[in-house]
Order: C-alpha cells, then sequence, then structure tokens
C-alpha cells in the first residue's frame, strides 16, 4: 500500500504539476495578452497626445495670426482716419486756394479793365491835344472834380496782397490826376 500510496502520490503531484502549468500557461497568455492590449492603448494615447500636441500648436498660431489681424486692422483704421483727416485738410486748402485764384482773376480783370480805361483815357488825351493848333490853349470848361465813385466796378479791389493794392492805388491817384488836369487845362506828359 505504500507503493501504491507513493504511485498515487506521485501521480497526484504530477496532476496538480500538470494543472498548475495549464493554470500558469493560461495566466501568462491572459498576462501576454493584458500586456499586448496595454501597448497597444499606450500607443494609441501616444497617438492622441501627439494629435493634442499639434492642435494646440495650431490654435496657438491661429491665435497668434488673430492677434497680428487686430494689430494690423488697427492700424489700417488709425490710417484711414489720418487719411481722412488728411483728405479734409487738402480739401479746405483747395477751397482756400481756389477762391484766391477766383479773386485773384477778378483783380486781375478788373485791373486789366483799368489799364485799357487809361489807355482810351490816354488816347483821348493825345487826340485832343493833337486837334489843337500849335500855341493856341486848350480851354476846358470848369468843372467839379470827380468825387470817388463808390461803384465797386470802378473801386479798387480788395486784395490780400499788397503789391497789386499798390498798383491799384497807384492807377486810381493817376486817372484823379489827369482829370484834374483835363479840367484846369494842363496836360502833364
Amino acid at each position: 500500500m505504500a507503493a501504491q500510496a507513493e504511485t498515487l502520490n506521485r501521480q497526484a503531484i504530477r496532476d496538480s504539476f500538470l494543472a498548475w502549468e495549464a493554470d500558469e500557461e493560461s495566466l501568462d497568455a491572459q498576462v501576454a495578452e493584458s500586456l499586448s492590449a496595454l501597448e497597444a492603448y499606450q500607443s494609441h494615447l501616444d497617438a492622441w497626445q501627439l494629435q493634442l500636441v499639434h492642435e494646440r500648436n495650431a490654435v496657438e498660431q491661429a491665435q497668434e495670426q488673430q492677434e497680428c489681424d487686430r494689430a494690423a486692422a488697427a492700424s489700417l483704421e488709425r490710417s484711414s482716419v489720418d487719411l481722412a483727416t488728411e483728405l479734409s485738410v487738402a480739401r479746405q486748402q483747395i477751397a482756400s486756394l481756389t477762391s484766391q485764384l477766383l479773386s485773384s482773376n477778378e483783380e486781375r480783370h478788373k485791373l486789366e479793365q483799368l489799364v485799357r480805361d487809361m489807355a482810351a483815357e490816354r488816347e483821348c488825351d493825345r487826340s485832343e491835344h493833337s486837334s489843337l493848333p500849335p500855341g493856341e490853349p486848350r480851354v476846358v470848361p470848369p468843372q467839379m472834380p470827380p468825387e470817388p465813385s463808390t461803384d465797386s466796378s470802378m473801386s479798387p479791389p480788395r486784395n490780400n496782397n499788397p503789391v497789386l493794392g499798390s498798383i491799384v492805388e497807384q492807377f486810381g491817384k493817376l486817372r484823379q490826376q489827369r482829370a484834374l488836369d483835363r479840367q484846369t487845362g494842363k496836360i502833364s506828359r
């Protein structure tokens, strides 16, 4: 019986060892499967982490671009306001220069008319002087000196330019002097 017990013991030990080995292989397979699943999950997590890093970088770049765009828009707005101000100033200068040009043209036309009138008076004086026989005094009926005209077409034009104002004033004085000379019979040349 001892031999039989020893055989049974051996057989039981062997069966236990085989069962343990089968369980061990089963557990090793489960551990290997779990490790494989963990490696797959880790590689998935690594890929996901890289994707998140790329997306974060893209978001940061988009935010930086947005800030640059905002700064550019603000700069454009400031420059457009500055340009609008410059345009307004330029328009005012154009309007001012246009009015000065119109005023100068009016003065030039008045001065041209004054020169034509003076030339006509001078021509009239020459013709009167040449029609008198030599040595005969010229008789001019006494007249009152002409009063300064309030007619705006005959008054010296108003101008901010002192040179033109002086010329107009001199022409006016010369005209009055000639009118007085004609009345008193003196002809100054």
